[in-house]
């Protein structure tokens, strides 16, 4: 009974183990959403310190979102990203190396980019060395014969993924996903065409999973 009860932590889950053993039991990850809204309420701010300074130069409020808010997301952003089986790859190849020894962020930052075969500096850089903040919005939207074309705006410099709910006029919906390497390149806007099941009424952009410092922009109504 033990052995099904947990065998989730065989398939690489016991990397994210507190996140995913609520979600396991759950269906809901409250500690992540809640470590996106207080991540988000400071980012940006002189409480947002870059990862990258240490947390000796760092004020309470600046190392626990640090420690704990910041860091956390930015993980589970990378390995949504990466996929489990590259993500634990790469991280257990990083404690292969640099066991017993003296690592410094880059010596981890490095081993994800050769054991991946990516360039992840965009990813590093504004997650880990910039002050900013992440804020996505809905830009122009154009419906016409039975589809949505939807341009998707990066205003922010960290880069999260984007989730579009789409909502119809009897009340069904649908998501739209697109994990956050769609910004690998420094683009800031996106654009995804739609077909349309049935008649729009709105696109709702984001999720309480995903930290956006500012939500006003983030809805699209059919007038």
């Amino acid at each position: 009974k033990n052995e099904k009860k947990y065998a989730f932590m065989d398939e690489g889950w016991a990397v994210f183990l507190p996140f995913r053993f609520m979600e396991n039991l759950t269906g809901f990850n409250s500690r992540l959403a809640r470590n996106v809204s207080v991540y988000q309420d400071i980012a940006g701010t002189e409480d947002d310190i870059p990862e990258i300074i240490p947390s000796l130069s760092q004020g309470y409020t600046a190392y626990r979102s640090s420690a704990y808010d910041r860091s956390s997301i930015a993980y589970e952003i990378l390995y949504d990203m990466l996929g489990n089986d590259l993500f634990v790859k790469a991280l257990q190849e990083y404690i292969n190396r640099w066991k017993g020894k003296h690592p410094i962020p880059f010596d981890f930052y490095f081993t994800f980019n050769e054991v991946t075969d990516q360039n992840l500096d965009w990813f590093w850089k504004p997650w880990f060395f910039e002050i900013g903040y992440p804020d996505l919005a809905i830009g122009k939207v154009n419906v016409q014969e039975g589809k949505a074309t939807i341009k998707i705006e990066k205003l922010g410099n960290i880069p999260i993924p984007i989730k579009l709910t789409v909502y119809y006029e009897d009340d069904s919906s649908e998501v739209i996903y697109f994990k956050a390497d769609v910004w690998k390149n420094s683009d800031r806007t996106f654009i995804t065409e739609i077909v349309l099941s049935g008649i729009l009424k709105e696109i709702n952009l984001g999720d309480i999973n995903i930290p956006d410092s500012n939500t006003e922009n983030n809805l699209y109504l059919v007038h």
